[in-house]
């Protein structure tokens, strides 16, 4: 029903394009294909000047909201080419090549349950990730697709994973994961991956790129610290849930490590237990949004994912169930909240860890039985 009533708001509010004279349809994309204008002419100084970037888009389309791009050189050839197309064309072409993606990588891990897969791209965080048109559908697609082919195919798996760094805060417990498993295949593949991937972007754009992207862009803090911005109601970081309702840094900070904490203990503890390699992923997935300090709605896809398969699972306690359910549907339940002044999306999503992690610990099975959904 939010959702609902933000595309009618944007509907009715929309005059050739533009919404609320402040907007453009697709949002967020619209700095992917603004930024890959300043791609093609190697204009890396304005693409991470906030304010430059602005006053590009400005003269453009005319006064909009607050936008950035924030994202690193590896993303550029992305955004070079959806540059290319006509902006409504572009938006399409996104937000449909990354839903068919995500949808395709969904498909073996949706519950046996009687509902239909294609529900994986309208769950409460797909359908934030459309309004926004943003990376969420194409970040959980490479997730799933790495720890679907972990155990069978780790050399895929490293790719996939290695693709990551378009976003990397995303793939922040993989590493460790991996680590303790003794994936070295995996690793290998992952660390080749992503050298390739930065020196494709050397290759293409140069390296000004880099220097300028850490020089300009490496200071995130505005973006933990929202202050009244419409964004931070789409939080799930414990730090600017604090800062919301008006604790200061120390307490966030505070807050932040406490949920870092209990992330890293869960996942930790599950993986030393052998949890099998569904469950660990999903609980990965969901553990690494209590970890960062910076993580939206719109990036949930897979934890909405992870929340369903907890709710349709036949044998578990009706705490568990409740606990998944309100991580289910904390991307859209959690901006309510916190439009009213209670922030506790973070805390909705430990719920649903908690709820994951007692499953991945009590119904380990031998691993050749574990394997058969890789079939």
């Amino acid at each position: 029903m939010l959702v609902l009533f933000l595309y009618v708001f944007d509907f009715q509010a929309s005059k050739n394009g533009v919404i609320d004279h402040h907007e453009i349809w697709g949002r967020d994309f619209i700095n992917m294909w603004t930024g890959g204008k300043l791609i093609a002419a190697r204009d890396f100084g304005k693409l991470y000047d906030p304010t430059a970037f602005m006053a590009y888009q400005e003269s453009l389309y005319g006064p909009l909201d607050r936008h950035i791009f924030s994202y690193p050189p590896v993303t550029f050839v992305l955004a070079d080419l959806l540059a290319r197309l006509p902006y409504p064309v572009a938006l399409l072409a996104w937000l449909g090549g990354t839903g068919a993606l995500f949808f395709h990588a969904a498909r073996p891990w949706w519950p046996k349950d009687g509902s239909w897969p294609i529900l994986a791209i309208v769950t409460p965080s797909a359908l934030l990730n459309i309004w926004e048109g943003q990376y969420g559908f194409l970040v959980g697609a490479l997730f799933l697709y790495g720890w679907r082919w972990l155990d069978t195919r780790p050399w895929a798996a490293g790719i996939a994973i290695g693709l990551l760094i378009i976003k990397p805060q995303f793939a922040v417990l993989i590493p460790l994961v991996l680590l303790l498993r003794r994936e070295w295949r995996t690793i290998l593949s992952a660390a080749v991956t992503i050298v390739a991937m930065i020196l494709l972007s050397i290759t293409l754009y140069g390296l000004s790129a880099w220097t300028t992207f850490f020089a300009l862009g490496a200071g995130r803090q505005a973006l933990i610290d929202a202050g009244g911005a419409f964004f931070g109601k789409l939080s799930s970081s414990a730090a600017t849930a604090v800062l919301a309702i008006g604790g200061g840094w120390p307490l966030a900070i505070a807050a932040q490590i406490v949920l870092a904490v209990i992330g890293l203990v869960m996942v930790f503890d599950a993986t030393g237990r052998k949890a099998p390699t569904r469950e660990l992923a999903l609980l990965v997935a969901t553990c690494t949004f209590l970890v960062l300090p910076y993580g939206l709605s719109y990036d949930l896809t897979v934890v909405t994912l992870a929340a369903w398969t907890v709710m349709t699972l036949p044998n578990i306690t009706s705490t568990d169930r409740t606990l998944a359910m309100l991580g289910f549907v904390a991307p859209q339940l959690g901006i309510v909240f916190a439009l009213l002044g209670i922030p506790v999306m973070p805390l909705m999503l430990v719920g649903l860890a908690i709820a994951q992690y007692r499953i991945a610990i009590g119904q380990h099975q031998p691993a050749q039985k574990q394997r058969r959904w890789l079939q």
